[in-house]
């Protein structure tokens, strides 16, 4: 690894990702980016093949960091990545999601232009069972999801909250990171948190990267 520190950190908070985790890492891994980046995953201890996949990948590509999530949850996880990130600008990208080649780039042009301070694109949620397909239909629909605009949005707009977005680094230390009391949503109450202490949040509709629901009830409920 080059002691260099790079300029973008893409986290992985993971956890039991390991039927969709080589596809993620084979996307994260060929970003096309025009500047250096390390990718930071957060393990928690998964009872799958989830560490020994980011370990033998670690070995092939040393752009790629293991730290332990001992605690296993995902705020927690993010916290543990923020605090290992060295770049200026952190990404982040889920063990389940599947993000175009551009996807960093494209993110963190915004995020040098100055128009924002964090930015996200259009979540595609994929599902492959009958109750996948019908919890996926629910996620790309007004109905199903409120005023979750970075579900269905068509135009580029300031919005409260976007998924796995980007973020200029600094900003989300000065915040304290992820509240590690929220169990679900905490990355809609770091974007509150954002929000309120002057960061404006950008959606990028034209971005759009695919993300695996939950494919039964059990899933879905855990």
């Amino acid at each position: 690894m080059s002691s260099e520190a790079p300029e973008i950190t893409i986290v992985m908070p993971l956890r039991n990702e390991a039927a969709t985790l080589e596809r993620t890492l084979d996307a994260v891994l060929s970003q096309v980016v025009d500047a250096a980046f390390e990718v930071v995953a957060a393990e928690g201890r998964s009872s799958d093949d989830t560490l020994e996949i980011l370990e033998r990948r670690r070995a092939e590509d040393s752009r790629l960091r293991i730290v332990e999530n001992a605690h296993g949850g995902t705020p927690q996880a993010l916290n543990c990545a923020l605090r290992a990130a060295r770049g200026r600008y952190v990404v982040r990208i889920d063990g389940h999601s599947h993000v175009p080649p551009d996807f960093v780039q494209r993110l963190v042009d915004h995020l040098r232009s100055g128009e924002c301070e964090a930015v996200g694109g259009l979540l595609r949620a994929v599902g492959s069972t009958p109750f996948g397909r019908a919890v996926a239909v629910v996620h790309g629909s007004p109905l199903g999801l409120g005023n979750a605009r970075h579900h269905y949005s068509s135009r580029l707009e300031y919005v409260d909250h976007v998924a796995f977005p980007a973020y200029v680094t600094e900003r989300l230390r000065a915040l304290g990171g992820w509240d590690e009391e929220f169990v679900r949503n905490q990355d809609y109450e770091l974007d509150y948190r954002f929000g309120l202490a002057g960061g404006r949040i950008l959606l990028d509709p034209s971005l759009i990267f695919d993300w695996d629901v939950r494919e039964s009830p059990r899933e879905l409920a855990t």
